[in-house]
């Protein structure tokens, strides 16, 4: 009888999505944790023990090495994915755009890591004539990148330096904004930028009034390690993009969390438009 039971768990495993296989892996190996709130960025740098970045970047391209053999769909942050998974929200913002810019479209995408969001879609981009597809990440990323990509990704150290090379139509920010030391300056870039759509993937959300700076605990199966990250102040976002309107706010597949402090949110995505 045991082991019938676990004969059928096994399979039951296997019919879960693969968004939802991850997520049961990290519950069993412990799930992400959320400490805090800490006063400033310094506090919480101070109280991480941080993560192997030299490790981390190696692994992400061997990974993407993987990838453009044809042996994964796309990888992120190291890991491979056997199956394309599109984020909705992602690609509604770039066929939004695409529809009102017919002739060449071109992508900001604010820490893209090894182009994860261009590989993560490529079924969806062939109907779409993306003609740049700029990547903002930190040096080393970028550097590296630099002779693993080709056309239409690029990259850029910064958003100014992104724009100087011509107006996004679309901006992704994926899993990104909650990591940057000060997210309203990252903010205040975007919305002077006069793109027609804005997309936010992934992001720890809450209702109330102000971010709130945690550490994030990262579980051993998904690389271990901990850092600064803001849950962010869903109406101060919406409020700092003067120049932008929300028009969607769908949920994300991390779900729902409670940070040490008691403060309960939740991964999300906005989409904006451009006001006219």
């Amino acid at each position: 009888m045991i082991v019938r039971l676990i004969h059928l768990k096994t399979r039951a495993y296997d019919w879960l999505p693969p968004a939802l296989t991850r997520r049961v892996r990290a519950w069993r190996d412990g799930s992400l944790r959320f400490r805090g709130p800490f006063e400033c960025w310094a506090d919480a740098e101070a109280d991480s023990v941080g993560y192997d970045s030299a490790a981390l970047l190696q692994r992400t391209l061997t990974a993407h090495r993987a990838v453009m053999r044809g042996e994964a769909a796309f990888q992120r942050d190291g890991q491979t994915f056997s199956e394309y998974e599109p984020a909705w929200p992602v690609i509604t913002a770039l066929m939004w755009a695409g529809a009102q810019h017919p002739g060449d479209l071109s992508v900001l995408d604010i820490g893209g890591g090894l182009g994860t969001s261009y590989f993560q879609h490529r079924p969806f981009l062939g109907c779409l004539p993306i003609e740049r597809w700029c990547i903002v990440e930190q040096p080393a990323v970028a550097s590296a990148a630099a002779s693993e990509m080709m056309a239409p990704i690029e990259y850029a150290e910064g958003v100014s330096a992104a724009v100087a090379g011509g107006t996004p139509d679309a901006i992704i920010v994926s899993s990104s904004l909650q990591y940057f030391s000060d997210p309203d300056a990252l903010l205040g870039d975007i919305d002077s930028i006069a793109a027609t759509t804005l997309v936010f993937d992934r992001t720890p959300l809450h209702n109330g009034p102000d971010h709130q700076l945690t550490v994030q605990q990262i579980p051993k199966v998904l690389g271990g390690g901990s850092y600064p990250c803001w849950i962010l102040s869903r109406p101060r976002l919406e409020k700092l993009l003067t120049g932008w309107e929300a028009v969607s706010r769908t949920p994300s597949a991390e779900g729902e969390f409670s940070a040490e402090g008691g403060l309960g949110f939740a991964f999300g995505a906005i989409l904006f438009k451009r006001r006219d």
